[in-house]
C-alpha cells in the first residue's frame, strides 16, 4: 500500500512587485512526502524559476540530488540536515549547471541519460531508459521520455509514488520541441499519463500560473480547472511553489495529457486529428500564447 501523499508547502518565492518574477527566498525543507515513508524530497528554488531536489533515503541515509542548477544553495542545504550527497540525477542538459561543483565538494557519482552524455558535464552512468537506480532502499526506474531534449529521462519511484521528471510534463503543460518532434513527446507525456494517480510530478520549472490561464483560454467550462486555477493564484501569492503535483489533477486539467479527448480537438477546430496533430498545434499556440514563460 502506497504511503498517503499531502501536497508540499514549502515558502519558496516572494513578489516583489506585481509584474515582477518571484524571488528567491530562504529554502524550507519540509516534506513533500509523508514522514512516515522512508522518503524525503525538498524543493530548492533557483533565481531561472527552476527547481532542484534533494533527496533522501532515511533508513540508509544516501541522498541525491536531481537536476542542480546551483551547487551552493544544495550544498548549504544538505549540511543543515546532516546529509551526505552521494549521487546527482540529471533528467537533461538543460539542468547540470551544478554537476562539476557538486562533485568537486561531495565526489558524488553523476547519473544521467546516455544521449546527451557529451553536453553533461563529469557524467560517470549513463541510462537509456529501462534500467533502475537506487537509492539506498528505494529504487527508481528510468524512464526514457524524449521530446523536450533528445535524450530527456525521468526517474520514476514506484514506492512512494515520486516522479522526478524534468521539463517533460510541467504544471498544467510541458516541455518546449526544442530537440525532439511531437510524436515523440506526445509519446512520452502518454506513458507518464498511465503512472498511477496518485503519484507526485517533481517537474522542473515553475510555469503553472501561464500554463493555467492558457488552459483555461481552451476550456473555460472545466470546473476542475477553474478550481485549480484558485489554488495556483492563492499559492503564488502566498509566495508558494506549486510543484509537487498530483498526476490525478494534471489528467484533468493539463491539456497536453488530453489530446486524445474529442473535446479538446473540437475545441480547436481539429475534428478527426489524429492525438499526435493535436498535440503539435496546441505546443504551437502554447509557444505564441502571451503569458509567459512556458
Amino acid at each position: 500500500m502506497v504511503a498517503p501523499m499531502r501536497a508540499a508547502t514549502n515558502l519558496l518565492f516572494k513578489r516583489e512587485a506585481p509584474a515582477a518574477r518571484p524571488a528567491l527566498r530562504a529554502v524550507d525543507p519540509r516534506d513533500a512526502i509523508t514522514p512516515t515513508f522512508g522518503f524525503k524530497v525538498s524543493v530548492i528554488p533557483s533565481l531561472q524559476r527552476s527547481y532542484a531536489f534533494l533527496v533522501h533515503d532515511r533508513v540508509s541515509r544516501e541522498t541525491a540530488v536531481i537536476d542542480p542548477h546551483d551547487a551552493g544553495p544544495i550544498i548549504a542545504l544538505a549540511r543543515a540536515q546532516g546529509m551526505t550527497i552521494n549521487h546527482v540525477l540529471i533528467t537533461h542538459h538543460h539542468n547540470c549547471a551544478g554537476n562539476l561543483a557538486l562533485k568537486r565538494a561531495t565526489g558524488c557519482k553523476i547519473h544521467g541519460p546516455a544521449a546527451e552524455a557529451d553536453r553533461i558535464p563529469g557524467l560517470d552512468v549513463a541510462y537509456k531508459g529501462g534500467e533502475r537506480f537506487s537509492l539506498g532502499t528505494t529504487t527508481a526506474e528510468i524512464l526514457s521520455v524524449p521530446g523536450h531534449t533528445i535524450g530527456h529521462i525521468a526517474y520514476w519511484f514506484a514506492g512512494p509514488a515520486a516522479l522526478f521528471c524534468g521539463d517533460t510534463l510541467t504544471p498544467l503543460g510541458c516541455g518546449y520541441l526544442t530537440d525532439g518532434t511531437p510524436q515523440e513527446l506526445w509519446t512520452s507525456l502518454d506513458r507518464i499519463r498511465h503512472l498511477p494517480p496518485e503519484t507526485l510530478v517533481y517537474s522542473g520549472f515553475e510555469c503553472a500560473q501561464a500554463n493555467a490561464r492558457f488552459a483555461l483560454s481552451l476550456d473555460p467550462k472545466n470546473m476542475w480547472l477553474q478550481s485549480r486555477m484558485k489554488r495556483i493564484d492563492a499559492a503564488f501569492k502566498a509566495g508558494q511553489a506549486t510543484v509537487p503535483s498530483k498526476l490525478e489533477d494534471e489528467h484533468y486539467t493539463n491539456p497536453f495529457l488530453r489530446c486524445d479527448d474529442p473535446r479538446l480537438a473540437a475545441a480547436l477546430k481539429l475534428v478527426d486529428a489524429t492525438p499526435v496533430e493535436v498535440f503539435a498545434a496546441l505546443r504551437k499556440q502554447r509557444d505564441k500564447f502571451q503569458n509567459m514563460p512556458h
